[in-house]
């Protein structure tokens, strides 16, 4: 206990950190922080205990009961609220990865990357537009390019 509470260096501003200030330094860093805080055993004296034991499945229950409901406020929000919801995703996104234990930043990080997969199907509509920059899927809702027209099937 002395090991843990032991001066370990010092801050720019002046202020001593011991070892249990580096764990919660690190924790906060992993995207899981938490507050260390040391008793001592005569703290705990004359107090009465009641432990209670939690399976596994409880708290996996629970864990899987927390991410649905995640997700149902996420859907509600994006389909009764879009004009809420739209400014406000990276922060359902993050509150939705927090329930499945994952830290949000590693795939916000590429948030600002262009898929090269969606880059060519914006070419292809591109591409196909007639001049005109119309997708895809409306073109081939035109009759003179329905599929059936294209493949034979339907004659002029």
């Amino acid at each position: 206990m002395n090991e843990l509470t032991k001066k370990r260096g010092i801050k720019k501003d002046g202020q001593e950190f011991n070892e249990l200030d580096v764990r919660e330094e690190e924790s906060r860093l992993n995207g899981k922080p938490m507050e260390i805080i040391m008793i001592t055993s005569d703290y705990l004296d004359n107090w009465q205990y009641h432990v209670e034991i939690q399976t596994e499945t409880f708290y996996q229950s629970k864990k899987a009961l927390d991410k649905a409901l995640a997700i149902e406020k996420i859907t509600t929000v994006a389909q009764l609220f879009p004009d809420i919801f739209m400014p406000n995703k990276k922060e359902f996104f993050k509150d939705l990865m927090m329930k499945y234990d994952d830290n949000p930043d590693k795939y916000l990080r590429n948030l600002g990357e262009q898929n090269p997969l969606m880059a060519l199907a914006q070419g292809q509509e591109q591409a196909l537009g007639d001049g005109q920059n119309v997708p895809v899927t409306e073109q081939m809702n035109r009759p003179e390019q329905s599929l059936a027209r294209l493949s034979g099937a339907e004659t002029i």
